[in-house]
This record gives structure tokens, sequence and C-alpha cells, in this order.
């Protein structure tokens, strides 16, 4: 007969093969950008933006004298290109770099996921929208400048582009969604990040559906077809049917019972949002009038004339083409003066050309692979500024002075005892000794762990996780 403590240890040798299971076919720590003998220099953005490191900056951090060629910014674990004011050597004192900052999103949230597919949308983080970067200097190496391309629209013979595909978005954010549980007298949430765990609506009843709105889409009627993209999960142990409707016409009606997800693309009539308006609204169709569902996003993927709806910044996509393209982008809000190009694939920029009033116009080379681009003013206003950046050497947990078989993660508020100790080295040296059991401890920054296993995003698991793996 098996004893409770037999059971017990089956559970536990059960979880030690899956964990070692995983290990074996994971390879990815987010740490693989890390090279340990260089010094990295931190910063955080808050918000999208172009944004300029001053010369200033670079000085008080030690690094003012470094020839620009050499610099390397990172962020989530990729080289980030940079404009330098000047195209080699050390910058003036008015010198910069330039670079385009994104806000954190969720493309790291998705390895918290038990599985890739029930994280609906990318687009916001579980935890904070500040994102982590860092400067580094490579004297081994060149850091990824944007190279400045001669923008000639009066020269290219091409015909001027009507439309592009764009995509406009409504990611909901009114809760974080607990998703999948199990109902056994009460819910009993995984803890896991599972399915239907996601920021979302409120919850949505029969009684009350729930209407969202995106307008100025600026939408070209000569492309018939467009898309529709949404995310939904159910909230309770019931059979359901969820309706998508868009400007009042019903586009998806499906069967979504009790926890289950839908993540899903309709084909549309461009015709239904000729007006530039998108109203879509999430329907609970279920017969039990306490059921409950929740949305997490939808986009409209539909063709956007070149009007930019006075936009400062605006962000767009196109595919590849051998012959390039030829743009001429109205409504923009350039400022001072000629806005820039930044080609985010592969690393080109381009000045716009504003001879012509109301008009930005550009002639983009061919590229053989689809490209992101983001046209942003250059007037101060919108440019925004790096007031100092902090330097940091990470650990190489690889080598055997930062190893251990007894490791105490703690953070730095903790390391001030009352007499003036640290208290958690006091435990380390005990857990040391023969009395606390002879191991070889080690105390572990988890503000270390957040910067080296997940990309110094606040809070974020992985830095834990990704450590233990590692």
């Amino acid at each position: 007969m098996k004893t409770v403590k037999d059971q017990f240890m089956k559970k536990i040798l059960t979880l030690l093969l899956m964990f070692c299971g995983f290990t074996a076919v994971a390879q990815q720590y987010n740490n693989e950008w890390i090279r340990f003998d260089q010094t990295y220099y931190k910063f955080k953005v808050g918000s999208a933006g172009l944004y300029r490191i001053p010369k200033s900056v670079l000085d008080n951090a030690g690094i003012g004298g470094t020839s620009v060629e050499y610099f390397e910014l990172w962020n989530n674990g990729r080289k980030i290109p940079f404009y330098a004011s000047i195209a080699s050597g050390t910058l003036p004192a008015n010198g910069y770099l330039e670079f385009w900052a994104s806000a954190n999103d969720g493309s790291v949230d998705k390895g918290l996921y038990r599985l890739p597919a029930y994280q609906h949308s990318d687009k916001i983080s579980l935890l904070t929208d500040t994102a982590a970067y860092f400067l580094s200097v490579n004297n081994t190496g060149s850091g990824a400048k944007y190279t400045t391309i001669t923008n000639d629209p009066d020269a290219s013979a091409l015909p001027v582009e009507t439309s592009f595909m764009y995509t406009a978005g409504y990611y909901f954010r009114e809760q974080i969604n607990p998703g999948f549980a199990a109902v056994v007298g009460e819910y009993v949430y995984s803890s896991s990040y599972d399915k239907g765990e996601f920021w979302s609506t409120r919850d949505i009843y029969p009684s009350s559906p729930l209407l969202s709105t995106l307008t100025g889409l600026q939408v070209n009627s000569g492309v018939p077809t467009s898309y529709l993209r949404f995310g939904a999960a159910g909230n309770a142990l019931n059979s359901r049917t969820l309706r998508i409707s868009l400007n009042s016409t019903v586009i998806k009606d499906t069967v979504m019972d009790f926890f289950n997800d839908i993540n899903s693309t309709v084909a549309i009539p461009t015709s239904l949002i000729a007006g530039g308006t998108a109203n879509v609204t999430f329907s609970n169709t279920s017969a039990i009038s306490t059921d409950r569902l929740v949305g997490s996003y939808f986009e409209i993927i539909y063709p956007r004339n070149y009007d930019f709806g006075g936009a400062a910044n605006f962000g767009f996509e196109l595919p590849a083409r051998s012959g390039g393209y030829k743009l001429e982008i109205s409504n923009f809000n350039t400022g001072s003066g000629a806005p820039v190009l930044l080609n985010l694939t592969t690393g080109q920029r381009f000045i716009g050309n504003i001879a012509v009033a109301g008009k930005v116009r550009f002639a983009l080379p061919t590229s053989l692979v689809a490209c992101k681009y983001i046209l942003a003013s250059l007037d101060a206003s919108n440019v925004k500024t790096v007031g100092g950046i902090q330097s940091k050497t990470f650990v190489n947990y690889s080598q055997a002075a930062n190893q251990g078989n007894y490791i105490i993660i703690s953070h730095p508020q903790l390391f001030n005892g009352s007499t003036g100790n640290n208290p958690v080295q006091d435990y380390a040296a005990y857990r040391q000794s023969a009395t606390g059991g002879g191991f070889t401890s080690i105390v572990v920054n988890i503000d270390e762990l957040v910067d080296q296993f997940a990309f110094g995003i606040k809070k974020h698991p992985l830095s834990i996780k990704n450590f233990l793996r590692y």
C-alpha cells in the first residue's frame, strides 16, 4: 500500500522530469546578446517616439570620447539602428545619437504562456509599458547605424502610390482576465499563463454587448477586400455564441463555449468602412443571463490612402518590391522642417522632400523584404531626450565563482540590516557553514536577473524562470 509520502515523492519526481524535459529542448535564455567583457549603459523608455542621447549624457557616463561607429544600442536582445549627428569620430559638443524607440509590448510575454497560441496579441505587455534600452561600446565591431539615402522623388519615373494596407487596432485594457478556471464550487484559476489570460474588456453578458469605435481610417475604397482580426474568450462554464458586428453588419457568429477562446481573421467588404469609421460590437448570445465572455482586441486591416491624419509620427509597412516606391504623403505634421523616414527593417534613413506644399514625398529604392517604416517630425517639440544612462556590468553565471548549490534570490532593499549588516549575506554564510548544511551558497540580486534574463523589463517573471533554466 502506498503511503502519502510515496505519492508525494512520485509527484515531485514527475515535476522534475517534466522540468528536465523542458530545459532539454528550450535553448533561449534572453542573455545571448550579452558580451560579459563589456560595460553596458541602461536607460528606460516609457513611450514610443524619436529619441536623442546628447553628447553631454555620454560625457557624464565617461564614454563621450567614443567614436560613434563603435556604439551599439540594444532592446530585447536586438541591435537597434541609430543615427549619429556625424558620420564617424567623436561627437561634437552639440552632437547626439538619434533613434526610434518603442514602448514595451507583449512580445517577450509569449515565453510565459503554457502554449504560445494562448497569447492573442503582443501589442500590450502584461506588466509594464516601460522598455529598457542598453547602450554599449564594442571596439571589435560596429554599431547598427542608419544609412542616409538620397531622396529625389522628382527623378523617379514611378507612378505615385495610391494606397497601402494598414492595420488600425483597438487593444482592450479594462482588466487582466484571469483566464481558464476549474469550477469546483468556486472558480479555481490556473497558475500557468493559460488560455484567456490577457488584457481584456470587461465581462460581456448577454444583456450588455460592448461597442468600440475606430475613427479617421482614411479608407481607399478602390480595393474591395479588407479584414477584421479579433480575439475573445469564454469566462464561465456555459454554452454560448460569440457574435461580432461591424457597423451593424454581423460578420462572425460562432460557437465559443465554456472557457474556449477564438483568435480569428475574417474577410470583409471595404465598403463597410468606406466612411472612415469602424464600429465593432462584441455580443454574447448565450441563453444563460449570467454567462460572460471577454474580448482581447480587434484590428482592421484595410487599404489606406497616404493621408496620415495630422500625426507627427506615423508607422506603416510596405511589401517587398523590386522597383521601389514613389510616395506622396498628405496631412502629416511636419512641424518646422522636413521630416525623417526610417526604415526599421533595413536601417535606411530618408529626409522627406517638402518642395510641394502639403506633401511629403519619397522615392524609395528596391527592397527584397517587407519593410517597417516610421515617418517622424524632426521638430524640436517631437524629439525626446534621454536624460541619463546608468552603467551596468553583467554577472557571468557560467563562471564557477558565480555558481552554487544553494541559491538565494533577493532584493537590495533587504541587504541593509538594523546593525549595518547584510542579513541576506549572513544567511548565505550560515547555509555555507557546517551547521547550515555545508552548501556552496550564492546570493543573486533580482535586479541582475531582470536585466540579464528579461531584457530589463521590470518585475518580469522570465527573469527568474530563465535564470533557473540557465
